[in-house]
């Protein structure tokens, strides 16, 4: 497709929610295609105790990654403030303000996760100290990554934002893979990621620094406004919360088993995450308009409604794949080594409520109701507390994670039905609505 092609495409993107959406979608999956192609290599080119570090690695990395998502939905709107008052160069200024606040704090709670990790490791097992420095370092720099991103985001430039996370993981998944082939060490897969990620960040800086003095000047001018962090905390902690929650069988397996067993419980769990990755873009759809409707005071529970019902349909979509492609996949000669295809099953039925739950749980952040989203921390807390004593076998723990899956969202559920029908009693009646139904 032709450059003056794709500008066309995006101007007319800026009135439109379905063809940004449909070519974030693109580039997301095309991404999330690479990183599969790294675990399978990861998993075909380690031994399976290696394989079950690096996968609770990996898993560590996306807790620590998850306040990304949410700044990115924060930080978007700030940005697009920016771009509205004075274009590209006040983004730039923006992004500038931006990483001046947050860099300080994303470098100093790097430094505490690292003496922390450093500090437990031997209570909790940890036997890798390059891995307690690497992960948490290219988390951090993620972190940036997505902010950078962001930024063309609320310039509504989603090709560009989209092709940047597309060649980001082709970069990870290249230099990953070349780590692990050229040192044969789990540290030096992620050592490859980090290095792909400062890549990433540099060419993505290059557009805001090539900016004149007056053009710097004028921006600041033009955009006063510095973004207030504190409205940012609740998004955080309740989308960490829900990742930690998607992860915490790799905890509790990660704790409690021995390392053989690690390995292959990990391998059963590569596709049905895969699964939780796939629906993502349906809640990057469904947080801009759920906020456009709130903001028109329109009601948004259609909208809610399709995204539930389309992340239920394509994550049950996924599990039936599994199950009718199990061989293949699981344990074949193109699939996942070391996996188990019952463990595999149930949880590839346990992303089903996940991707769900997901959905209903973003579209409240974006009305600004925090109390329900902040359930899988609970949760989290109560799994860990109860089957990390109980140190369960492969099988039996994602049975458990299963179950505690679907009783998560059959709780989110109730308390939307019990919502929906205080907001109804509410206007039918002509009473005033009680705080509790808000």
């Amino acid at each position: 497709m032709r450059l003056g092609t794709w500008a066309t495409f995006t101007a007319s993107s800026s009135s439109s929610v379905v063809r940004p959406s449909l070519v974030v979608s693109l580039f997301f999956v095309g991404g999330q295609i690479f990183f599969y192609v790294f675990v399978l290599a990861a998993n075909h080119l380690l031994d399976p105790i290696a394989f079950g570090r690096f996968y609770a690695a990996w898993a560590m990395l996306n807790v620590l990654v998850a306040p990304a998502s949410v700044l990115s939905m924060v930080l978007m709107r700030y940005f697009a403030h920016a771009n509205h008052s004075g274009g590209a160069s006040a983004v730039g200024w923006a992004l500038d303000d931006t990483l001046s606040w947050v860099v300080p704090w994303v470098a100093a709670i790097t430094l505490a996760v690292v003496a922390a990790l450093n500090l437990t490791g031997a209570l909790i097992g940890i036997d890798s100290v390059a891995l307690t420095l690497l992960v948490p370092i290219t988390a951090a720099v993620v972190i940036v990554v997505e902010i950078a991103r962001a930024a063309y985001q609320g310039m509504l430039r989603f090709v560009r934002f989209g092709l940047s996370w597309f060649t980001w993981c082709i970069m990870q998944c290249a230099f990953g893979i070349a780590g692990l082939a050229l040192v044969g060490t789990v540290w030096a897969a992620y050592a490859g990621m980090l290095l792909a990620s400062f890549a990433t960040l540099f060419f993505l800086l290059i557009p805001f620094r090539s900016a004149t003095r007056a053009q710097q000047k004028a921006a600041r001018n033009s955009n006063p406004r510095r973004l207030e962090w504190q409205a940012a905390l609740p998004f955080c902690t309740a989308f960490g919360g829900l990742v930690l929650f998607n992860n915490a069988d790799i905890f509790v397996a990660y704790l409690t088993m021995d390392a053989s067993n690690l390995g292959i419980y990990s391998a059963g769990a590569v596709l049905p995450k895969a699964i939780l990755t796939a629906t993502q873009p349906i809640v990057q759809t469904v947080f801009p308009v759920v906020v456009h409707l709130h903001v028109a005071s329109r009601g948004s529970g259609r909208a809610v409604f399709k995204g539930v019902c389309l992340a239920l349909v394509l994550a049950a979509a996924g599990g039936i794949f599994l199950w009718a492609s199990g061989n293949l996949v699981c344990g074949g000669s193109v699939g996942i080594r070391f996996c188990n295809i019952p463990t595999m099953l149930i949880l590839a039925v346990a992303a089903i409520p996940l991707s769900a739950t997901r959905v209903w749980m973003t579209a409240d952040l974006a009305r600004h109701r925090f109390w329900l989203p902040h359930l899988p921390i609970l949760v989290f807390a109560i799994f860990m507390a109860t089957e990390g004593l109980q140190h369960p076998a492969n099988t039996k723990l994602a049975l458990l994670y299963a179950t505690a899956a679907w009783a998560m969202l059959a709780i989110t559920s109730l308390v939307k039905t019990w919502q929906s029908c205080c907001s109804r009693q509410a206007r039918t009646a002509e009473t005033v609505q009680s705080p509790a139904c808000k």
